[in-house]
């Protein structure tokens, strides 16, 4: 089975006018800017865990891009977001 990710529920998160979010994790008060990729990942997980392919094919149509461009930026930022106890990964 695939490694799913889910969001950390202590996660606060704002939106912004711009389209962007700032969320912050009460435990560490480390505070983050999500950009409009990271934030559509975030809402992506809003319904429960997802696998990393998923995510890819959700931004492959949404935002139009190559699959090879998706899988690398839900790559990225679904690492920083594992690394920063923003997202976890259900297995």
């Amino acid at each position: 089975m695939a490694e799913r990710f889910a969001r950390n529920p202590d996660v606060l998160l704002t939106e912004l006018d711009d389209g962007t979010a700032v969320c912050l994790l009460p435990a560490t008060e480390f505070h983050f800017k999500l950009n409009r990729t990271a934030l559509f990942l975030w809402k992506a997980l809003e319904q429960g865990p997802l696998p990393a392919s998923d995510l890819i094919e959700r931004l492959t149509s949404a935002f139009r891009v190559h699959s090879e461009t998706a899988r690398a930026d839900v790559d990225t930022v679904v690492a920083h977001m594992v690394r920063e106890s923003l997202l976890t990964v259900v297995r």
